[in-house]
């Protein structure tokens, strides 16, 4: 009877049809799950033959083919940005180089009189308070200006000065106004100075390298990098390229996961390499929180591991109730390992702005350990970082010999570092033991 009056009255209402529905697991894990359950929307993002190129360039870590490939848009934004990112690794690995070199030098005595100028430069490019106990040493001649300049809280590098230092610091300025950085990788293995000196009664030439090189082409980068958006100076105009409206371009292959993670970091955040390390999707893996309670490397591999566990579980969910196509290409681009190691470069960076070495150190050989396809530059250069502010100058100049291929601009920071090595005594080989 309740069957027929049933069929009796008006007819249910029709169910509605979802139009492209979202699924939850899209935002558990941010791009990652996006290529899972939308595998649609990577081939949308590389249906052309020069976005596919530029992409691909990018996941392999090869920035300036990506930046030749892209055409515009955000790929080649964020490809500028990256390159902004590893100079600024280069930069404080620089300042470190050379706050030790100079400040070893000066306590064994015999240091040459350009030291204090590199010295000075480096810590107020750094934006070390060590620059104005350095700058007072700084002898009279043509470069005296840039020293007066940071005694008194300017730039050196908005100061006209016509001594070699002086010059280059007027290069700097040209670079980053012009957006420019060519005009900085056209001489960056040229010393900006050299002096002979008579060594055991033998001719030897000193070079004196740009202590803020790295620093400048980071600039360059990101003004570059910024202006492609049209969102102010700097690298915050990230957040311009991690909106909804770009959708995948803007997050895809990084250490954030979502866009909410840029955005919830950048008005914190001090340093743009350490993106995505502390963001709300990480902590919901349980990983990303404060500093660590020693700088031991216990506390690193912990990290790893929680890590680990809650990537390996989102890897098995994908696997067992994504699409197909999705998990395939999930598999094929391998994004989880290249989170895995973006994320765990971005901690390191963190570890070190928390005078953490030794942690920084396990978790850059984690991130080495299972990388994706094509290893981020990024680690050499923050890895190198870590055994300076530890005392191993040989393992950090091998970790920077990785890097030459590609940014044969380092070398002077190499240079400096194996002049360092030879102050403390580190036995090198004739081949690393090249003069300053």
């Amino acid at each position: 009877m309740l069957l027929w009056l049933a069929a009796c009255g008006d007819p249910p209402p029709p169910e509605p049809v979802p139009v492209d529905p979202v699924p939850q697991e899209v935002t558990g894990l941010g791009w990652i799950t996006e290529l899972a359950w939308h595998p649609d929307r990577y081939a949308t993002l590389t249906g052309d033959d020069q976005q596919k190129a530029g992409w691909e360039a990018f996941r392999a870590h090869d920035l300036l083919g990506a930046w030749g490939a892209f055409p515009d848009g955000v790929g080649r934004a964020r490809t500028a940005w990256e390159m902004g990112v590893i100079h600024d690794d280069l930069a404080r690995l620089s300042a470190d180089v050379n706050e030790q070199l100079w400040t070893t030098w000066s306590t064994k005595g015999g240091m040459p009189p350009e030291g204090a100028l590199i010295a000075a430069l480096s810590a107020s490019c750094a934006k070390r308070e060590a620059a104005t106990s350095w700058a007072p040493k700084v002898a009279a001649g043509p470069d005296r200006a840039l020293a007066e300049a940071i005694m008194r809280g300017r730039r050196p590098e908005d100061v006209s000065s016509n001594g070699p230092f002086g010059r280059r610091m007027g290069l700097h300025r040209s670079a980053v106004n012009a957006r420019d950085p060519s005009l900085l990788t056209e001489v960056a293995t040229t010393p900006v100075t050299t002096r002979t000196e008579t060594v055991d009664k033998k001719p030897v030439e000193l070079a004196f390298w740009d202590p803020c090189l790295h620093r400048a082409l980071a600039d360059a980068w990101f003004e570059r990098s910024s202006a492609m958006v049209s969102r102010g100076p700097g690298w915050k105009a990230v957040g311009a390229m991690a909106t909804e409206d770009n959708g995948l371009a803007g997050t895809l292959f990084s250490a954030w996961l979502t866009s909410e993670d840029v955005h919830s970091e950048l008005a914190v955040l001090q340093r743009p390499g350490e993106l995505g390390a502390k963001s709300p999707t990480a902590r919901k893996l349980g990983v990303g929180g404060g500093a660590f309670p020693s700088d031991e490397a216990d506390h690193g591999k912990e990290e790893v591991s929680v890590l680990d566990a809650g990537l390996n579980a989102w890897d098995a969910r994908i696997a067992q109730e994504a699409p197909p196509e999705g998990a395939a290409l999930v598999r094929e681009l391998g994004a989880i390992a290249r989170f895995r190691q973006e994320w765990l470069i971005a901690r390191a960076r963190v570890a070190l702005a928390d005078d953490q070495p030794h942690v920084a150190e396990i978790l850059l050989e984690q991130a080495r350990e299972e990388g994706a396809e094509g290893q981020d530059p990024a680690l050499d250069a923050v890895l190198a970082d870590a055994m300076i502010r530890t005392g191993q100058i040989r393992e950090a100049m091998e970790a920077l010999s990785g890097l030459e291929a590609a940014f044969p601009e380092i070398l002077g920071t190499r240079q400096t570092l194996a002049a360092l090595a030879v102050l403390q005594g580190v036995d090198l080989t004739e081949g690393e033991a090249e003069e300053p």
